[in-house]
């Protein structure tokens, strides 16, 4: 990491403005920012600055006839949090019912389903063009949504399964917010497995933390 700012500070020097460390007030490990006061050449050098920068970015990028390009002013979010809400669930109902159709019918020891292949269901997700193109645009693309719903599933080595909420530590790690007391972390959202899954949710009602249908009523948060 401290290579890589290093790098960072070269190309900013290269193309000629002057900057200063400083870091965020976020919690990340990697909050180190740059805050630039301006160029250090005049206006009239401007030109001859210009012409110099395509042979900067080769240098840097090891690319010839690289260019560079000027961000949008408005980045587009692409982590699949910004999908349509209704194209959302089909994606989870779709992956969802690949995995149940792994489980032994009859049987009656909660399961996870045998973890399928992120590239097997991809490619039958293609069947319903309107939610692969969705997910092509996508940084991550179905990978990330499933991340997202993080309450039903569990990737491991490129491979989807059911989360088997009996093996995670049910504590909630999130710290509460002043805006909410601490119960607000609990019975917000209903339990997809209570609804979805064959065999129901694998915790009781008083362990899990999401709505099981018919005892609580969900909370607009």
């Amino acid at each position: 990491y401290t290579a890589y700012l290093t790098m960072i500070e070269d190309i900013i020097s290269a193309f000629g403005f002057t900057f200063k460390r400083d870091i965020m007030k976020i919690p990340s490990t990697k909050r180190v920012c740059f805050v630039t006061s301006g160029r250090q050449y005049s206006r009239n050098e401007y030109p001859d600055r210009v012409a110099t920068s395509d042979e900067i970015v080769s240098r840097y990028s090891g690319q010839d006839n690289a260019c560079c390009v000027v961000r949008e002013k408005e980045i587009k979010i692409k982590n699949c949090s910004q999908l349509d809400k209704s194209l959302t669930a089909r994606v989870v109902q779709f992956v969802g019912d690949m995995i149940k159709m792994t489980i032994p019918a009859g049987s009656t020891e909660w399961s996870s389903g045998e973890p399928i292949p992120l590239s097997k269901v991809f490619e039958n997700l293609k069947s319903e063009v309107d939610m692969s193109e969705a997910l092509k645009a996508q940084c991550g693309g179905l990978q990330t949504l499933l991340k997202n719903h993080h309450q039903v599933f569990l990737i491991r080595k490129g491979k989807v399964a059911f989360k088997d909420w009996r093996l995670v530590n049910k504590t909630p790690t999130r710290k509460p917010s002043r805006k909410f007391d601490a119960r607000s972390l609990r019975k917000s959202k209903p339990c997809w497995f209570f609804d979805n899954h064959p065999q129901g949710c694998p915790l009781s009602d008083e362990q899990c933390t999401y709505i099981h249908a018919g005892k609580h009523e969900a909370r607009d948060l």
